[in-house]
C-alpha cells in the first residue's frame, strides 16, 4: 500500500501562549515521521507527546500535545518519511 506523498504541513499561529493542543489530519507510519518546529527550529520531543489515530501500519493523522504551551510566532507540524516504501 502507498501512503500519497501530496499533503500540507500543518501551521498553527501560537502567539498568546494558551494552547497546548494541535492536530494534524494526513497520514504517517509512526510517530517518529511527525517533526515539530517552532519558528522554523526543531522541537525537543521531550516537550511534547504524540497521539495518533487509528491504527498500524497507517495511522490518519493525530494530536501533538505539549506539557506547556508553546510560544512564538508559528507552530509546524510536518511529516518526514523514508523515501523508501515498506513491505508489509
Amino acid at each position: 500500500m502507498t501512503i500519497s506523498t501530496v499533503y500540507a504541513p500543518t501551521e498553527y499561529s501560537v502567539t498568546g501562549g494558551n494552547a497546548t493542543t494541535f492536530t494534524f489530519i494526513w497520514e504517517v507510519l509512526a510517530e517518529t515521521d511527525v517533526i515539530i518546529t517552532l519558528d522554523g527550529v526543531v522541537v525537543s520531543p521531550g516537550l511534547y507527546e504524540i497521539q495518533l489515530n487509528g491504527s498500524a501500519p497507517i495511522y490518519a493523522g493525530g494530536t501533538v500535545v505539549f506539557t506547556t504551551p508553546p510560544f512564538g510566532e508559528v507552530l509546524t507540524i510536518y511529516r518526514s518519511t523514508d523515501r523508501l516504501q515498506q513491505v508489509l
